[in-house]
């Protein structure tokens, strides 16, 4: 009796560990399942993002249909002119930075001047930070715009037109028909070019170009805006606004 009392004791222990072992089993695989499931939604997430660029340090040409024309030698800003043995002036900005609009206000005009006398060899480098600040998307948004604009020859243009519209757009919702509608024609965008911009602009062609120079700009540790570097120097901006391009060449020049 005593036996198949410990017989019988030894069973429901038995079917008791094999409940508990079955258990396990289940959690494992369910706990797999959804790892498995998360992996795969941030994969799929990953990969509809738009690849980022590597750095081009040759500078060579690229076809690369996300990489702006005049791109800088290491993808890092859009050069607005290309000059050699005049100074290079770098300006990180975002587009909804108010101080960056003010300063393109003021100065971009003096900037662009020397620029197109190939007295300096200028460079923008767009920052998105700001979207974190202002829950929205407009500063990518604009610099996807400035960079497709660029495969039109209008990227000069399209950049002085995001901030000259800062001052008539009331939110980010009034941005989205100018950036893509109003904006490009008024840079002189039209016809199969401007088809072309808006399909840019629609698939966000740039957009991984525009995170490699925002992240690129982060690395190099300017996360501030507007600055203005001249041969990687800092440039006074309070000095910059309401220059002629003379005086602000003379700036530039005691910068460096």
């Amino acid at each position: 009796m005593t036996n198949a009392r410990q017989r019988l004791h030894e069973r429901k222990q038995a079917e008791i560990k094999r409940k508990k072992r079955l258990r396990t089993a289940v959690v494992i695989v369910i706990v797999l399942a959804l790892i498995g499931g998360t992996a795969s939604i941030l994969l799929a997430y990953q990969q509809s993002l738009p690849p980022v660029p590597t750095a081009n340090p040759s500078g060579a040409a690229t076809t690369n249909p996300g990489i702006p024309p005049n791109a800088s030698a290491t993808n890092n800003g859009i050069a607005v002119n290309h000059a050699s043995g005049v100074p290079l002036v770098e300006i990180f900005s975002d587009y909804q930075c108010g101080h960056c609009e003010q300063l393109e206000r003021d100065a971009g005009q003096s900037f662009a001047a020397l620029a197109a006398s190939n007295q300096i060899q200028l460079v923008i480098r767009t920052r998105t930070f700001m979207d974190a600040s202002w829950k929205n998307s407009l500063s990518t948004d604009s610099a996807v715009g400035a960079a497709c604009a660029d495969f039109a020859g209008a990227y000069l243009k399209y950049h002085q037109g995001v901030y000259a519209g800062m001052a008539t757009m009331h939110s980010a919702a009034d941005y989205a028909p100018y950036l893509r509608e109003t904006l490009p024609i008024q840079a002189g965008i039209s016809g199969l070019a401007l088809t072309d911009f808006q399909k840019c602009y629609d698939t966000k062609q740039t957009h991984g170009f525009v995170r490699l120079v925002n992240e690129t700009a982060h690395k190099d540790g300017f996360d501030t805006t507007p600055t203005v570097l001249v041969n990687g120097k800092e440039l006074n901006t309070a000095l910059a606004h309401n220059l002629s391009p003379e005086d602000l060449m003379a700036l530039i020049n005691t910068t460096k």
